[in-house]
């Protein structure tokens, strides 16, 4: 019998009280998981630091309530509007709702309660709410929706069995091996929550064929690896035959603190990988790090003079080099007459990061620049804004759109040098 669709454990928190509870209902007291011969209620009470047992709620009082009783009504009626329409609701909206929940609970709390028994249209909602109430009594109900509902009820399941007494991290390793997408989701927003979350179950959603857990996987990687078994494990998956996946390591690696390898690994991508987007990933994350690049830094270059790479590559590549401070003044002054005129106006930007007088010069050049076989009018407005913006911050005023007024101040401009540029044509062309 399969159960909740669950690839192998049982988490449970609550005791023999719970646990004889759950056996009735769900008839799981002969049934071993695939773990070892106690299964895993057995090794969750060894190793849980809480022995606190939910209490159980009225199920007379919610689920046998008289339907014709005025208060049943007036109540069942009252919670129902309230989390009629929970889904859509914007977080100011629904914290209103939980506000006003914990105000009327006393009234209200039974008809929660049998919303969840139920398992109506709100059935969500209501586990959201009894969740960030904190209501233990409903513990009970919850887990029986963890072992048996669908995907979404579990989901919402495992998110507030969180905040009503916090699951510990071999739990949430167990629900990251979820089948189902929505339950992967909700264990992956819980590590979002935890300073040391289950790093290698989070590495391994990475790897996952769907879109929506690899980023929030990405989400809920800790900034700092500190096994080097995961540090492995993440360049491991750069290797990997999906390009999807590949990507979404390399943005993982964008967003945690560099260590050993990273640099390597990501030179070999710049230099032999036949993906462009992963190439462009690669070279994202190349800007993420804070030091002049050493190898990699070649590499990048060499991408650069390849007459076959994109433009667009080649912006990225020049975000790499600028980022990292990874700037090559006479290089630059060789290579940026054999370029396209977009990328000589991010040529001129290194050089002005770096002091170098010919990067003004260069910009007030390139205001001027006009339509041609291989520059279109976006390519134009896209350079002129840029090259009036820098030059507007290497100047401290606005000279205005006329290339002549800027040729005028150019031995002022030459003087000049700024530690980081304002405008970020990457966000914008």
């Amino acid at each position: 019998m399969v159960v909740g669709q669950r690839r192998s454990a049982t988490w449970l928190r609550s005791g023999a009280v719970l646990l004889a509870c759950l056996s009735s209902a769900c008839d799981l007291s002969h049934r071993p998981t695939s773990k070892s011969p106690g299964g895993r209620r057995v090794e969750w009470q060894q190793r849980t630091t809480k022995a606190k047992q939910p209490l159980a709620f009225n199920r007379q009082a919610a689920g046998g309530a008289d339907p014709g009783n005025k208060d049943v009504i007036k109540a069942d009626r009252r919670i129902a509007g309230l989390l009629r329409n929970w889904g859509d609701a914007s977080r100011e909206a629904k914290n209103r709702v939980v506000y006003t929940i914990r105000r009327e609970l006393e009234d209200v709390k039974e008809a929660l309660f049998r919303v969840i028994l139920a398992e109506n249209e709100n059935l969500i909602a209501a586990i959201e709410v009894i969740g960030r109430l904190g209501l233990e009594e409903a513990s009970q109900q919850l887990h029986l929706i963890l072992l048996n509902g669908k995907p979404e009820a579990r989901a919402a399941a495992i998110i507030a069995l969180d905040r009503i007494d916090k699951w510990n991290k071999e739990d949430v390793a167990e629900f990251l091996k979820e089948i189902d997408e929505a339950p992967v989701l909700a264990a992956l927003e819980v590590c979002r929550t935890r300073e040391f979350p289950p790093t290698k179950g989070i590495i391994e959603c990475l790897g996952d064929s769907r879109d929506a857990v690899r980023a929030a996987a990405i989400a809920a990687l800790p900034k700092s690896l500190v096994d080097p078994q995961d540090c492995m494990s993440l360049l491991d998956l750069t290797k990997n035959k999906d390009p999807a996946v590949v990507i979404s390591a390399l943005q993982a690696m964008a967003a945690v603190t560099k260590f050993p390898g990273c640099e390597g690994r990501l030179r070999d991508i710049v230099d032999e990988n036949d993906n462009w987007s992963v190439r462009v990933a690669a070279l994202r994350t190349l800007a993420t790090f804070r030091h002049p690049l050493g190898p990699a830094g070649k590499a990048v270059k060499a991408r650069i003079e390849d007459p076959k790479t994109s433009v667009e590559e080649k912006m990225s590549c020049f975000l790499a080099l600028e980022m990292t401070e990874t700037i090559h003044p006479r290089w630059l002054k060789d290579i940026s007459p054999k370029l396209h005129p977009v990328l000589q106006m991010h040529a001129a930007r290194c050089l002005v990061l770096r002091g170098d007088p010919a990067g003004a010069e260069e910009l007030v050049r390139l205001l001027s620049v006009e339509q041609s076989a291989t520059v279109d009018d976006e390519d134009v407005t896209y350079i002129r804004t840029a090259c009036h913006a820098i030059l507007t911050q290497l100047a401290g005023e606005d000279l205005g759109k006329d290339p002549e007024a800027w040729r005028r101040a150019l031995p002022r401009l030459k003087q000049k040098r700024v530690d980081w540029i304002k405008f970020e044509p990457w966000k914008t062309h």
